[in-house]
């Protein structure tokens, strides 16, 4: 058998669980390999630490102490909840006063939009004063082409 082999079966070998010939085999092995060795030993500390752990003996007033720390912790959050509400509340407040502000706002700005011209009326006022301005402008030095002129002719 070979380290590759009995690394295979190390822990079936630890365990009991392997068929008489192969564990005479790993046997010979490990007292003839010191690295193979070294594993064995390693491995079965840390199973026989793992098996102890595992074994921790019930204490019985494990369950009343655990029952009364956490309701002290309960009563300890309960009492935090109620302080941090009521400045919770008083953050609630201000946001709602910024919304009805916001609200009326709206309202004011909606109202008084009734009263200013439609924006189709305000596009015929520019197009007409754009049209006028144009006409006094030109494109090039010899004054030929003015720049409503220019655009129409673009247009077509």
């Amino acid at each position: 058998m070979n380290c590759k082999d009995l690394n295979k079966i190390l822990l079936f070998y630890i365990q009991g669980e392997l068929a008489p010939e192969t564990q005479t085999e790993a046997e010979r092995h490990i007292s003839s390999c010191n690295a193979c060795q070294a594993l064995f030993n390693e491995l079965s500390q840390t199973l026989d630490v793992i098996t102890t752990e595992k074994n921790i003996p019930d204490s019985p007033f494990f369950y009343t102490r655990l029952k009364q720390r956490i309701e002290s912790i309960k009563d300890e959050q309960s009492e935090a909840i109620f302080s941090s509400t009521f400045f919770k509340s008083w953050h609630l407040i201000p946001l709602s006063l910024l919304i009805i502000i916001g609200i009326t706002f709206g309202i004011l700005l909606g109202n008084s939009a009734s009263t200013v011209k439609s924006s189709s009326a305000i596009l015929s006022e520019r197009s007409s004063a754009l049209k006028a301005s144009a006409d006094e402008y030109f494109l090039n030095d010899i004054n030929q082409d003015t720049f409503y002129a220019y655009f129409q002719n673009d247009k077509k």
